[in-house]
């Protein structure tokens, strides 16, 4: 880049403008970086989470097909003065993208990886000079199945046999986890990490790892705020054991507040985690640790003594195979809870759109493992066949993303087991731009008569 460009840049342009050109103007493009030579496929699809600005970029590192998250800045030097350099949520960059590299650094996570600094200062000075840094549209991959001119119905047919698979491939490793651990735990343990969202997995499962189901049973607590304070205290996120004000406890008096510290400390409970090991940023309220670890707590407090698969096996029975709405309803009614402050204004703690997550991902799918482990061929059997009815969640990113690839019309709903699908074809082949196969497999699928599988032990990976 030359000195007069370079001043440009310094003075005028934005880091929107630099994400803008590495994600319309860099597929196809090669770059040197050190002894890695590098060519990118396909750019990424924008985050709107912390962590990193595009996420799923495709590119050929030394020849190998590689995938990753990508991070852009204006400078080298800024991904240590931003903190990234220490902050675990950056762990998962695979390329770091800048205008200008002010220092030459070498950019380091702080698990000690190095990641490859591309600089794209040269197209940024082509562009910049053209005068058309925003006039072009977005580059979009383009689906070769499409392209190729298979028609909707095929793929539509493939997304709805890749969705079941999907769902058998899931309760196939419920079923083998049932030979090793006992139900209630298995379905304890994935019941919390659905609740964790895509942020906090992995702490809601170690925090179910660890503060065992069989244990909170045997427990004599005498309310639900007291077997909240045992759930939350564990989890490090009790008002005095975090580090920071949370609004989330504004629906709780003083007096309650001091009764769950009591409880806690009162219970003998080893603290499992810390604030530390919690994503807070770009959490939406709902979305809240402690509210989710509330919404924990009112599950288990409702149907731990009946038991938790006892009361959604018996849900499944009594619902109609082709009335997937009706468990839903049942469940919204089971798991509907309010905190009341003084003022009468009440907070749900979990939506209808979490709970349908919860029946997709975890219910379902259990449910069908534990009725073929048991012998309960009638459990198995409204599970999948509820499953194969059940409507659409809510759109996210992802599908969004995918409807846009496949060319589908974005207002059109899609049913539980064609977003199942949708996730499964970005998992298995999208996300690193496997076309070849892929197109193979919708060719096969369009060629035959489709059968469902109903071997669940298939050998369809879950992603």
């Amino acid at each position: 880049m030359t000195g007069n460009t370079r001043k440009q840049v310094a003075g005028k342009l934005m880091e929107k403008d630099v994400v803008s050109i590495w994600q319309k103007y860099t597929a196809g493009k090669i770059f040197c970086c050190g002894n890695d030579v590098i060519e990118i496929i396909y750019p990424g699809r924008a985050s709107n989470n912390g962590g990193c600005d595009f996420k799923d970029a495709v590119f050929l590192l030394n020849g190998k097909i590689t995938t990753g998250d990508v991070e852009v800045h204006i400078r080298g030097g800024d991904w240590h003065r931003h903190g990234h350099s220490h902050d675990p949520r950056y762990n998962d960059i695979a390329l770091h993208v800048v205008a200008i590299d002010d220092t030459g650094s070498i950019t380091r996570t702080s698990l000690g990886k190095d990641i490859p600094l591309i600089n794209i200062g040269y197209l940024i000075e082509h562009v910049y000079s053209k005068g058309i840094i925003t006039h072009k549209r977005e580059r979009r991959f383009k689906c070769p199945a499409i392209s190729n001119s298979i028609d909707y119905s095929s793929i539509n047919k493939y997304l709805r046999t890749i969705g079941i698979r999907r769902y058998k491939a899931r309760a196939g490793n419920f079923y083998r986890t049932l030979e090793t651990e006992i139900p209630e735990q298995i379905m304890y343990r994935s019941i919390s990490r659905c609740l964790g969202y895509e942020k906090n997995t992995v702490p809601f499962e170690k925090l179910a790892d660890n503060l065992r189901i069989d244990k909170l049973k045997n427990l004599d607590y005498q309310s639900k705020l007291q077997l909240m304070a045992f759930i939350i205290g564990s989890a490090g996120l009790l008002p005095a054991q975090i580090s920071r004000d949370s609004a989330i406890y504004s629906k709780f008096s003083n007096d309650q507040i001091d009764e769950m510290e009591s409880y806690w400390l009162q219970g003998g409970f080893q603290q499992v985690l810390y604030d530390k090991d919690w994503s807070f940023f770009r959490i939406r309220p709902a979305n809240h640790p402690v509210r989710r670890l509330m919404a924990l707590s009112e599950i288990l407090y409702r149907h731990i003594e009946e038991g938790l698969v006892e009361k959604m096996a018996s849900l499944i029975l009594h619902t109609c195979c082709h009335e997937a709405s009706n468990m839903e309803k049942e469940l919204l009614i089971s798991w509907e809870s309010v905190y009341t402050d003084s003022s009468g204004f009440g907070t749900r703690l979990l939506g209808k759109n979490k709970i349908r997550q919860i029946i997709v991902n975890t219910i379902l799918p259990f449910l069908f493992a534990y009725g073929l482990y048991t012998g309960d061929r009638e459990l198995s059997f409204k599970s999948e066949s509820i499953y194969e009815n059940f409507p659409g969640l809510e759109k996210n990113h992802l599908l969004s993303y995918m409807k846009t690839v496949l060319k589908m019309n974005t207002e059109r709903k899609l049913t539980a087991v064609e977003q199942q699908g949708l996730i499964q074809l970005f998992n298995q082949f999208c996300r690193n731009k496997d076309c070849h196969h892929c197109i193979n497999a919708m060719k096969v699928m369009s060629d035959r008569e489709q059968h469902q599988d109903r071997n669940f032990c298939s050998n369809f990976s879950v992603s």
